[in-house]
């Protein structure tokens, strides 16, 4: 995109032009007693900045002085993550593209602000550049007219000249009647255009010298130099430091030269040279100055005075500059050595890494601990999470000791390296292979990605556990206030005002129980209904972005990784939901979610798990997600929380609407646990022959016969939700981390939980829902 390619000349040219000052600086102080060569292969540094994106790293670099360590702060994702909120949308979406356009008003998709000034600022870029490059072109091409009616010279001998300034080229002579000094024409080819008044006097001393200095610029291919600086400008036009670089890199070109004509010569010509550029200037016909492709005398004064204070250097003066421009070229040439600092605060710790080593990891983090693993291995291996390097353990205080961490080193040498007021922290390496041996390039990257470990772990520290998981996420900016990028509507809009805008949606029908109404590439879900065949608009719940509509830097049919690079590693991952089982194609079944929370909203981004695309965005109110963090469905999210509280006031199912079986499933074990069982018999649903006994009944139940094991709900892995009976009754089941049993077939015991759906579209536990 051209905004990247801006940003990239903008960084080049910021680096540059660094360089650029610092050489000014020694040019105009220590360089003045130095040769001109010095100054002018200094030049090369900034002109090598200006075209070359380097990404070569030293810990000498000029740039380890600037501060530019960058510092990552994770939040604790895992496999195991959040019930989708809004259930089968994928269906309805994707059965219903190819519905006729109504006629609507599309809203304009808009960029943020940043985006729009980035963006004009490239475009008046490239409109200067080329402007610059065809004002260059025509200067070039005004010059080139007059000079290609020069006559080759075929008698005149630059021989010795030739043999004095140390070149074996071929360079032809050619003369211009109006001309009024030497210069060097040409790119390929480069010729000498003298005056044809010269044609008689090649044996003069001050014809020769003037001469050897042309030739001494062809010998170095200063054309070609001169034409790099030319393009360089024109795509540098907007920093003036480029343009004074190129003009003391003139400068200092010429000066050079200069002094390479007296260096070679054995009397003293100061005085006989300076005279003959002096005569020269008089003569130069301005037409010529400015161009690409050729040189002439320039810049007299300078050059004058340089010439008459010039003094031949001495060994060590020479010795002392190519020194101090080899420690130039590794001082600037190279970048600061960036370092990254993963920074968890979950858990409380942080390590330190060079970042041309963080690229060479891939990070998973979960609630028992922090994998990290070679990016090279995971990617071939994908499905089996092979790669892993080392891993950093989590053991809260109170259900472990240190001593278990010591027995787990005398199991498979775990390493205590820490503990804060909640957790201990240890270091594991993995103790099966976890690359194919047979695969070199991947035992190569895998060997060197250990070999950075062990620097790893000396720079771990522990620092107390904060709550980042929650971190504000700029990236989101609209999605914290229920909005998406380019629509003007979001969460809790009213659907009666995006019809009067938008006009009449493609379609609108009950989902979920309420209306949704469906766009061009967006639908909206709400809490409206229809009355005697009369629509009655209700307020926004959700909202769904599909047909690559971009918002947030992201769209569908993007992959998961390019999202994830945008947006940072998902707060959440999915669960397996049946509601997303095979459509009739089966093209969506079991599709994954990653999610992303954004204070009272979450951002769900559903992917194919084989081709790892986005199939839609979704935005909704963050109510009925599981939180993660908990570690167990006996712990409410804040959300979960507040719907609770006010649940228990009065028992108004209105208040559970939003939420979806895992949350009521979570509600109703919390009840148990805090003994309110009339909460708890409230949860039940009442749906007819779905109870065994009423509410006096059940709150006659003697405590003896009363839940006191909660366990089974601690430590849930493997979380699956299945549907049945047309999807009006839902079943939780899940394996738990630490159980070892296993039924008749060898599979893992599993806890299953069920659910109903009510006539009014709300979750309520099923009787006796886990038997």
């Amino acid at each position: 995109m051209i905004e990247n390619l801006f940003r990239t000349v903008i960084n080049m040219s910021i680096t540059a032009s660094i360089i650029a000052l610092l050489i000014i600086a020694i040019r105009i102080t220590i360089g003045k007693y130095l040769p001109k060569n010095f100054s002018y292969y200094l030049w090369f540094i900034v002109l090598l900045r200006l075209i070359i994106p380097l990404n070569f790293s030293s810990s000498l670099s000029l740039f380890n002085f600037m501060p530019n360590t960058t510092t990552i702060i994770s939040r604790v994702s895992s496999d195991v993550s959040a019930e989708f909120t809004q259930n089968n949308i994928q269906k309805m979406v994707v059965n219903n593209l190819n519905v006729p356009r109504a006629n609507i008003t599309t809203p304009i998709t808009l960029t943020s602000s940043l985006q729009i000034i980035v963006l004009g600022a490239a475009i008046i870029w490239i409109l200067g550049m080329i402007f610059l490059i065809i004002r260059s072109f025509g200067k070039y091409r005004q010059a080139a007219k007059i000079l290609e009616t020069s006559t080759i010279a075929r008698d005149y001998d630059i021989s010795h000249i030739k043999k004095l300034m140390g070149i074996n080229k071929n360079v032809d002579i050619y003369t211009l009647d109006f001309l009024g000094s030497p210069l060097v024409y040409g790119l390929i080819k480069p010729k000498i255009i003298i005056p044809a008044s010269m044609i008689n006097n090649n044996y003069s001393d001050d014809i020769r010298q003037i001469l050897a200095h042309e030739i001494y610029h062809i010998k170095r291919y200063d054309n070609i130099l001169k034409l790099i600086w030319s393009i360089v400008i024109c795509i540098h036009w907007f920093n003036p430091l480029v343009w004074l670089s190129a003009k003391y890199f003139n400068e200092d070109m010429e000066l050079s030269c200069d002094e390479k004509v007296m260096k070679i010569w054995r009397d003293d010509i100061r005085k006989k040279y300076a005279n003959s550029l002096i005569d020269i200037s008089d003569k130069q016909e301005h037409v010529m100055q400015g161009s690409l492709l050729f040189f002439g005398e320039s810049n007299i004064k300078t050059r004058v005075k340089n010439i008459m204070k010039y003094k031949k250097p001495k060994a060590w003066i020479t010795l002392f500059g190519i020194i101090l421009l080899a420690v130039l070229i590794v001082f600037t040439l190279t970048n600061k050595q960036d370092k990254v600092i993963y920074r968890n605060e979950n858990f409380g710790f942080t390590l330190l890494m060079k970042e041309k080593d963080f690229d060479k990891f891939k990070i998973f983090e979960e609630s028992s601990g922090v994998y990290f693993c070679n990016k090279d291995v995971n990617e071939a291996y994908p499905e089996d999470m092979m790669g892993t390097v080392f891993r950093i353990e989590i053991y809260q205080k109170g259900r472990f000791t240190r001593e278990d961490l010591e027995e787990l080193n005398s199991i498979y040498n775990l390493k205590y390296i820490g503990e804060n007021d909640e957790f201990y922290f240890g270091w594991a390496y993995p103790t099966d292979m976890q690359y194919s041996p047979n695969d070199e390039r991947l035992a190569k990257s895998f060997k060197k990605t250990t070999k950075i470990a062990e620097k790893i772990m000396k720079s771990i520290e522990i620092i107390p556990p904060g709550s980042d998981k929650y971190a504000y996420n700029e990236y989101l900016k609209l999605a914290y206030e229920g909005k998406m990028d380019g629509i003007e509507f979001g969460i809790g809009d009213n659907t009666e005002e995006v019809v009067k805008k938008w006009g009449e949606p493609l379609e609108i029908d009950y989902f979920a129980g309420g209306l949704y109404l469906k766009y061009d590439n967006i639908v909206f879900f709400t809490n409206g209904y229809t009355d005697e065949g009369k629509i009655h608009h209700g307020e926004i719940q959700n909202m769904i972005l599909f047909n690559n509509k971009e918002t947030y830097g992201i769209k569908s049919g993007m992959d998961i990784y390019a999202i994830e690079k945008i947006l940072g590693q998902p707060n959440f991952r999915e669960i397996y939901d049946a509601y997303f089982g095979p459509d009739p194609d089966g093209k969506y079944g079991e599709d994954n979610k990653a999610y992303y929370l954004a204070g009272n909203y979450m951002l769900v981004i559903p992917y194919n798990k084989d081709t790892k695309t986005c199939d839609f965005i979704e935005l909704g109110r963050s109510e009925g997600y599981y939180n993660l963090s908990s570690d167990n469905f006996l712990e409410l999210t804040d959300a979960e929380k507040k719907v609770y509280d006010k649940f228990i006031v009065d028992f108004n199912e209105e208040e559970l609407r939003n939420l979806f079986p895992l949350s009521i499933m979570k509600l109703y074990f919390h009840a148990q646990k805090e003994k309110n069982y009339e909460a708890e018999w409230e949860l039940y649903t009442k749906e007819e022959n779905q109870l065994g006994w009423d509410k006096k009944e059940h709150m006659k139940i003697p405590e003896r016969d009363r839940m006191k094991d909660f366990s089974p709900f601690e430590n849930p892995v493997n979380i699956e939700i299945n549907y049945y009976n047309d999807y009006k009754e839902a079943v939780i089941s899940w394996e738990d981390k630490y159980l070892e049993e296993y039924d008749a077939a060898g599979n893992p015991f599993r806890y299953s939980f069920r659910l109903v759906l009510d006539k009014n579209y709300t979750w309520k536990v099923g009787f006796l829902p886990m038997q």
